[in-house]
């Protein structure tokens, strides 16, 4: 277990509090706003801690920028290629599915992350 600090709630109250999967450095700017007494490596490192503590999930975005998830639930993402647009989403009966290939092939303890790229409805009007 890990020392609360100050600096530490900051941050996971920023990443609980967004339904964005931000960067680090979106999550550094929004804590200097509450305290300037924060770092960029106190975020990195804490953003870190977090994912090892299983409380946040981390992923790549098309740009190979580390993203920050505070819903640690299995679920998939949908990324705009043009955008950067993020969304969540969830299918049961895939998830059901992928656990089934993973049991035929003798896999235990399966986990899956799906990322679906197209380009948003927005960008598609522009």
């Amino acid at each position: 277990m890990y020392r609360e600090t100050k600096q530490r709630k900051i941050i996971e109250d920023i990443i609980k509090n967004t339904r964005e999967h931000p960067d680090a450095l979106w999550v550094f700017q929004k804590a200097q706003e509450k305290t300037s007494k924060i770092s960029l490596g106190t975020v990195y490192r804490t953003l870190e801690l977090l994912v090892r503590e299983g409380k946040i999930n981390k992923f790549y975005d098309t740009s190979a920028v580390a993203r920050f998830d505070s819903n640690p639930n299995p679920h998939h993402h949908l990324i705009c290629k043009i955008c950067g647009k993020i969304i969540d989403w969830h299918d049961e009966n895939l998830d059901k599915r992928i656990e089934e290939i993973g049991k035929v092939n003798k896999f235990k303890d399966i986990t899956s992350e799906i990322f679906i790229y197209g380009i948003c409805p927005e960008c598609q009007r522009k």
